[in-house]
Parts: structure tokens; sequence; C-alpha cells
């Protein structure tokens, strides 16, 4: 005689899932805020200067995760138009030779120019949000950014916020 014995898996019940209430979420989440602000640091600016009439970006606040590098950022318009923010492109610059500024600065141009040829690599930018992508003249919006970290020593990191009709809105940090 042949018997044939099975067992169905049951399927995990509402009540296992639900078994993490929106309390203990919340605590999380707030943990979570807590460390990520006493892990922030302040993005410092060499060579940079204000550009009457243009757009102008500052990084204000670095703090790094895991596997990423999370940056507060301020767009602040001082043209005579609108300008609509869009999420940067972003590489990574590399110059042979050269010994690495110190970690989480923004680099003015003239700063940049005394590396000479850098190389150019793009990265992916994991998130984007910005609180006003509309800006008005004379007005600032702040942005958060995240890019994947290697966890290695700094680099230096390009970002471009697209044009603001005279030319790239380009700054540098590292980070």
């Amino acid at each position: 005689m042949d018997v044939l014995v099975t067992s169905a898996q049951q399927p995990a019940t509402h009540a296992a899932v639900e078994s993490v209430s929106k309390e203990d979420v919340a605590k999380v989440a707030e943990q979570v805020l807590s460390q990520t602000l006493l892990n922030t640091k302040p993005v410092n600016a060499v060579g940079i200067r204000t550009q009457k009439n243009r757009v102008n970006v500052r990084l204000e606040d670095v703090a790094r995760g895991k596997d990423a590098i999370y940056v507060r950022y301020q767009v602040t318009n001082l043209s005579t138009v609108p300008y609509r923010i869009i999420a940067p492109s972003v590489s990574v610059l590399t110059a042979a030779g050269t010994s690495m500024p110190d970690a989480n600065l923004q680099l003015g141009a003239g700063y940049l120019e005394a590396f000479g040829k850098m190389g150019i690599a793009p990265i992916e930018l994991l998130h984007s949000e910005i609180d006003q992508q509309d800006v008005a003249p004379g007005k600032t919006s702040t942005g958060v950014l995240a890019i994947r970290s290697s966890g290695g020593p700094p680099q230096i990191y390009q970002f471009v916020f697209g044009s603001d009709n005279i030319s790239p809105i380009v700054t540098a940090a590292v980070l």
C-alpha cells in the first residue's frame, strides 16, 4: 500500500505581520533621526564666492551612512528670473599625484584649477529631495541628496545642477 503524506505551508498570518506596532516603528525612526543628527558634520567652503545675478549652490551638511553619503544643500537664486532645481548629476574627480584636501570642504573653481587636468567618473545619484523645486529671484530652497559611498578615504565629488541660462551650475566638494 502506498501512502502520500503532504504538509502544506501555512501563509503568515496577518497578526504576525502586524506584530511590530506603530509605536515601535516610531521609536526606531526617532533613534535613526537622532543618530543622523549627531553624526552630521558641516561642510566648510574654500574659495567659494557668491556670484551676483546667478544661481548659487552651497553645500551645508554631510552625514555618512553605512553605504551612502547624504548632503544637505541650499540653492539661492540671485538672478532676475525663476530657476527650477533639478537633481544634480554627480561625478568623482581624480587627480594624479596631488594630495587630497581635508574632508567636508566645498571647493571653489580656482581651487579645483590648481589640481590641473582631472579624471571624471560619473556615479549614481541614489536619492534627491527638494523642498521647493521652483526658486523665485532672491529666494532660497533646500535639498538633500544621497550618493553611494565606498567607505574609503575622502574623494572629490562634482555636482552639476543644470544651467541658469548663463552656464552650468557646478560645485565640487571633498566628502
